[in-house]
C-alpha cells in the first residue's frame, strides 16, 4: 500500500468528502498545522479566516458560527 491508498481507505470509512493532503510539509509550515487534524478555512483571496486544531467535535459548540462564516464567505 502506498500512503495514498490508506488515506483513501480512511476517508472512505469515515465518510470524509473534502480534500485531504498527505505528506504536505510545505502546507504544514505555511499554515502552522502541527496537529492532526487541523482545519483551515481560506477565503477567496487566500486569507485564513479560521484555523482549528483537533477533531471537529472539539469545536462543535461553535458550529453555527462556522456555518454563518462559510455562508458569508460564499456570498462575498
Amino acid at each position: 500500500d502506498t500512503p495514498y491508498n490508506w488515506l483513501v481507505d480512511y476517508t472512505g470509512q469515515k465518510g470524509i468528502t473534502f480534500d485531504m493532503l498527505y505528506n504536505a510539509d510545505e502546507v504544514v509550515d505555511s499554515y502552522g498545522a502541527y496537529l492532526d487534524p487541523t482545519y483551515v478555512l481560506i477565503d477567496k483571496e487566500g486569507r485564513i479566516r479560521l484555523r482549528k486544531d483537533g477533531f471537529y467535535y472539539s469545536f462543535s459548540p461553535e458550529l453555527s458560527d462556522l456555518i454563518l462564516l462559510i455562508q458569508q464567505l460564499i456570498n462575498e
